[in-house]
């Protein structure tokens, strides 16, 4: 099925759903860009242009509502949710859920969804791909992320009622714990990652709901702004096809048991053949390139870090004198934040001149 006629049943799917699109708006697959929302006629109104029912979110209480477990050790409060996701996606049983069953319910949603490869995140790239960042701050997050994510998924997988698709899938976890963070760059690693999915349970299938998640994910609090867990994030059918441009004004409202998206973007740019578009917030390449698959060439949010590793003495000595030290400072390292609004920070040149000072200098007046 190619990608025009999965877009058709996801839109016919919404619209009998109960989901509204202005007149004006069309989504359409375009090789460049993907699915974008295109503007066929001028709009002539900005406020409540896609309006979706509560009903259609992907939320963290059908998770719940699955599998039945007071998973214990959750970062986030969202791994249930992905690895219902990915059951969803991979698993070919159906998925029953308070008598509805979720595999008919999602199917034109989930079946338009990318692939890792077509996320285009660097999770999924090959090794020779993922070699072109060395020495940048992505290739460090990038294998620090694949860390953290291996442990967030061994952790729940392993709470789940054992099945012999389960104990295959966690010898992933066991290779990594014999071998280390090596592990995570071989090319046993990046094949199996990057290869067929076959098990809903296993650390690819996991991966790519997660990365589903940060390119795709609402926070829960716009649908009930009383959760007590900020991170908590859900899946919006149709409204996270819209593409991101830095600095456009929209918002997103909850209206009458509906997600409603408005621009607050002028006219002008809302006429025949401009693209509607959304706002994924203020973030760095490194975190677009991460969690979204791309990168911004003039991107005024951008940033890098300067890392240095300071012996303890010389740390404590910079406290005492009034360095002002990043909050999660050691003396295993610390990171100073170099941005366009501020490319050299005051207490980088501070801690700098405090380690350059020779002895006979010591003893200057507090920074």
């Amino acid at each position: 099925m190619t990608v025009d006629e999965k877009l058709d049943n996801l839109l016919r799917w919404a619209t009998v759903n109960g989901v509204y699109i202005n007149n004006s708006i069309s989504f359409e697959y375009l090789p460049s860009r993907g699915v974008s929302a295109m503007i066929k006629h001028d709009l002539t109104e900005k406020t409540g242009l896609i309006r979706i029912p509560r009903d259609l979110a992907f939320t963290h209480d059908l998770a719940a509502d699955y599998f039945k477990i007071d998973f214990h050790g959750l970062k986030t409060g969202n791994e249930p949710l992905q690895l219902l996701l990915a059951k969803l996606k991979f698993d070919s049983d159906d998925t029953i859920v308070n008598d509805v069953n979720l595999s008919q319910k999602f199917q034109h949603f989930i079946d338009l969804l990318p692939s890792g490869k077509e996320i285009g995140t660097p999770f999924f790239w090959n090794l020779q791909e993922q070699d072109l960042l060395e020495g940048t701050d992505a290739h460090i997050f990038l294998f620090r992320n694949l860390e953290k994510l291996i442990h967030e998924w061994s952790g729940i997988v392993s709470q789940l009622d054992t099945t012999p698709d389960i104990c295959t899938d966690l010898k992933v976890f066991e290779r990594y714990a014999r071998k280390g963070k090596e592990y995570l760059q071989s090319s046993e690693f990046n094949d199996m990652v990057t290869g067929d999915i076959k098990s809903w349970t296993s650390f690819p299938a996991y991966l790519w709901a997660h990365n589903i998640f940060t390119s795709r994910a609402f926070p829960h609090i716009l649908i009930d702004p009383h959760i007590k867990q900020q991170s908590l994030a859900f899946l919006l059918p149709v409204l996270e096809l819209t593409n991101h441009e830095e600095g456009t004004k929209v918002s997103w409202t909850f209206e009458n048991n509906e997600v409603v998206f408005s621009t607050n973007e002028p006219f002008f740019s809302l006429k025949q053949g401009c693209e509607l578009l959304n706002n994924y917030g203020d973030k760095p390449n490194v975190d677009l390139l991460l969690r979204y698959g791309f990168v911004l060439d003039r991107n005024s949010s951008d940033e890098t870090t300067v890392s240095l590793i300071v012996d303890a003495e010389a740390l404590e000595h910079a406290r005492q004198i009034g360095v002002d030290i990043p909050p999660d400072a050691a003396d295993v390292g610390m990171n100073f934040h170099i941005t366009d609004r501020n490319p050299l920070p005051s207490n980088l040149v501070n801690l700098f001149s405090l380690l350059v000072q020779l002895k006979s200098e010591r003893g200057f007046p507090r920074l």
